[in-house]
């Protein structure tokens, strides 16, 4: 029974560091754009007069960031199977429907004036942060699985 529990935990983690690998610069996208929400926040403890208005915004804005890292994922690989005319097409609508709902929250945001405007865009710009900070993520996580 022991073998079998080895063997299956195993395979188990074995299939983990697949999907990990499989997946890895969408995982390391994500973990740029966290880490760069944290560092916001922890700026923001020291700056900002409204602590509640600014953490709320920045954390609206970073989970649409990674909506949108998760989107142009599920994108590119519909893209992949595709022809290339098809492929260019969706992959401009999808575009276009990534940022048409960014302006669409920054328009109820400014509408309602409950929420801090700019930092909803510095968190939804954590997109742009993690794209940058995507390689030394990678480094660190090829540490951590190897």
């Amino acid at each position: 029974m022991n073998i079998l529990v080895g063997i299956c935990t195993e395979n188990m983690a074995a299939v983990m560091k697949e999907k990990i690998k499989a997946n890895q610069t969408l995982a390391e996208l994500v973990i740029g754009i966290l880490c760069f929400g944290v560092i916001c926040q922890i700026v923001g403890i020291f700056l900002a007069h409204d602590q509640l208005a600014y953490a709320v915004s920045l954390w609206i804005g970073i989970i649409a960031a990674v909506g949108m890292v998760f989107h142009m994922n599920h994108t590119i690989n519909k893209a992949l199977s595709c022809d290339e005319g098809t492929a260019e097409k969706m992959t401009r609508s999808s575009y276009f429907l990534r940022y048409g709902c960014a302006m669409i929250l920054l328009g109820v945001a400014a509408a309602t004036g409950l929420t801090n405007l700019i930092v909803m865009f510095l968190g939804i710009m954590g997109l742009k942060i993690g794209a940058y900070l995507q390689p030394f993520m990678h480094k660190l996580l090829q540490k951590l699985i190897q």
